[in-house]
């Protein structure tokens, strides 16, 4: 794929660039391969990545993984910038709502918003496909991390359990995040027989 990158850009054919990391984006993020989509993204001329909403998109997961929140912030207004200004009955795919849903969940929560991130978390997980594994265990995360801080930890437990449903021995960034989120619901409620439980589970996988 890097190959095929690089021969597309020297090309100039950014049409077919952007095509490329589109389409395998998903793959990438599921093998948690920041790295090699951080550099695609930033070999992207600049002009043509600020006025296109999935690129965009794909900026602000880097940035959310890198946590620099002071830039997602940035690049979630100039998102909704972006889809403010199309065409009347031109919508964008569902799928990239609901990936801005997730990031503005994880926003909200960070500001102790309960109420504005259950409802973005809730929006995401309704709208991600479910093949779209690493955006989807993140919604399914802050989702479970807001019922918890909501008092609701049965609900949080809940949530995070049925999320495994058909994924429980799949060695996946989604089952990862899954088990991440119970250790720290867990930990936050000082159950650390549940912590230490799914925290072996983990360094199986690993």
């Amino acid at each position: 794929l890097d190959e095929a990158f690089r021969y597309l850009l020297a090309a100039d054919n950014i049409p077919a660039v952007r095509h490329l990391v589109v389409m395998h984006r998903y793959v990438l993020t599921r093998q948690e391969k920041w790295h090699q989509l951080n550099r695609w993204i930033k070999a992207i001329p600049q002009d043509y990545l600020i006025n296109d909403p999935e690129l965009l998109i794909i900026t602000a997961w880097i940035q959310e993984n890198r946590e620099r929140y002071q830039d997602l912030q940035d690049t979630i207004k100039q998102i909704d910038c972006l889809l403010d200004k199309r065409p009347a009955g031109e919508m964008p795919a569902k799928s990239i709502l609901g990936e801005l849903d997730a990031l503005k969940s994880a926003q909200f929560y960070l500001q102790g918003d309960v109420g504005q991130a259950k409802n973005h978390a809730s929006l995401a997980i309704e709208r991600i496909p479910e093949n779209h594994l690493s955006e989807r265990a993140f919604a399914v995360l802050i989702y479970a991390f807001v019922h918890q801080m909501d008092g609701a930890v049965h609900l949080s437990r809940k949530i995070v359990n049925d999320a495994f449903s058909g994924h429980e021995t799949t060695g996946t960034t989604y089952t990862s995040r899954l088990l991440l989120t119970l250790c720290f619901v867990d930990w936050l409620e000082g159950d650390l027989a549940g912590v230490q439980r799914h925290a072996a589970r983990l360094l199986d996988m690993g």
